[in-house]
């Protein structure tokens, strides 16, 4: 059953007056299909909206003016990035407030339910596990039959694209220091603005565990790069770029700003990098 599909059934057994037990099984039920950092249960009341959450977030996760909207459509509403909420000013301004990336609403009486809506919001983005084969294939414009016939499912897709960046990584290898610094600096501030979001899915990360061995490779990196043997040195300076870069990034994401260094945050970076290997050895 595809995620949306098993949402919408799950919002079916929602019952008009919520209530703990209800609350609970969706708790549990959504965690694994779809992790999350703050949810909730809203349902419509004459008074407005009831409320109940799945986590110990007291402050409700959207805004009246999105769970409306949502309570109007028959279909779920993903928002992969802070700027897709622009058109609901309240539940955008909560996100930025509370550093939501991503936020996904399903209305309860699509599935038969009552007035409402189950809502999940995560600091990253959980666009893997909310990916279906189906919806890959619409947004390439070609049937599920033709992309299952190159792919026997989306892990094998995310391998496609995994692959190529380990080998770029296995290249840099054989460089020198600072020629390994400099292609490492860049290889991550130009491929991480995409793959913050994928990296920090769950579901994305047990694929790649399982179908490609990239602890393996990465510890070759480091001893490749290690050529005196001082692999500590070599994981100070890869550490030094990856808190800057990958940080850095991820703060500008939930804020809504382009995930992306200037060229002279990236040579900054590359100093530092080179700073910290040198202080380590």
């Amino acid at each position: 059953m595809e995620s949306n599909q098993t949402l919408l059934a799950l919002a079916a057994a929602t019952t008009w007056d919520g209530g703990d037990g209800v609350v609970s099984t969706l708790r549990s039920t959504l965690c694994a299909l779809a992790p999350f950092d703050a949810g909730e249960l809203a349902l419509s009341m004459p008074t407005g909206f009831r409320r109940w959450t799945f986590t110990d977030e007291e402050e409700p996760v959207a805004a009246d003016d999105l769970l409306v909207d949502v309570a109007r459509h028959d279909v779920p509403l993903r928002i992969d990035q802070p700027e897709e909420a622009a058109r609901f000013p309240e539940t955008a301004a909560r996100m930025r407030r509370c550093g939501y990336m991503s936020m996904l609403a399903v209305p309860l009486n699509a599935a038969g339910g009552p007035e409402g809506a189950v809502v999940l919001a995560r600091r990253f983005g959980w666009a893997y596990a909310g990916t279906s084969m189906r919806d890959l294939a619409e947004e390439l414009g070609m049937t599920k039959a033709a992309l299952y016939y190159h792919f026997p499912g989306k892990a094998q897709i995310l391998v496609a694209l995994v692959e190529p960046l380990l080998d770029e990584l296995e290249a840099i290898g054989g460089r020198d220091r600072e020629d390994a610094v400099r292609g490492y600096v860049h290889l991550l501030a130009s491929r991480a603005p995409g793959m913050i979001g994928l990296m920090s899915d769950p579901t994305a990360k047990r694929d790649i565990a399982e179908h490609v061995d990239a602890e393996r490779r990465f510890r070759a990196l480091e001893q490749a790069l290690a050529k005196d043997g001082d692999v500590l040195a070599v994981r100070c300076a890869i550490g030094a770029a990856h808190v800057a870069v990958l940080s850095t990034l991820s703060a500008r994401a939930r804020a809504g700003e382009p995930a992306e260094l200037s060229e002279d945050e990236v040579e900054r970076v590359i100093r530092a990098s080179l700073a910290a290997w040198t202080a380590a050895s």
